[in-house]
């Protein structure tokens, strides 16, 4: 899950966004609840947090995300019920880090 999202935010083009948004909710038709405790550790771990050192290198800052940010998007992906919601919470919280 980490990579994923990692990757999804700070190298993989958003072209790319449809196919993760494919998985991601593959992965919670399987195990809804496994996805929900992944993806919350992985919001907690991301580059730029309170705590964790940034993406970009000392002198290029990451943008500041909130928590109610990454609630927010926690909570749209993990209630999504279908791969297009997953892919505009996607896009919406990509924006954020660029």
């Amino acid at each position: 899950m980490k990579n994923l999202i990692e990757a999804a935010l700070f190298i993989l083009p958003q072209y790319t966004y449809r196919d993760i948004s494919s998985v991601l909710y593959e992965l919670m038709e399987l195990d809804r609840v496994s996805v929900c405790l992944w993806l919350e550790q992985t919001l907690k771990d991301l580059p730029g947090l309170e705590g964790n050192p940034p993406a970009n290198g000392p002198g290029n800052p990451t943008p500041q995300v909130t928590r109610r940010q990454l609630v927010t998007f926690h909570k749209s992906v993990t209630s999504s019920e279908d791969p297009r919601q997953i892919l505009e919470s996607l896009r919406s919280f990509a924006k954020l880090w660029q």
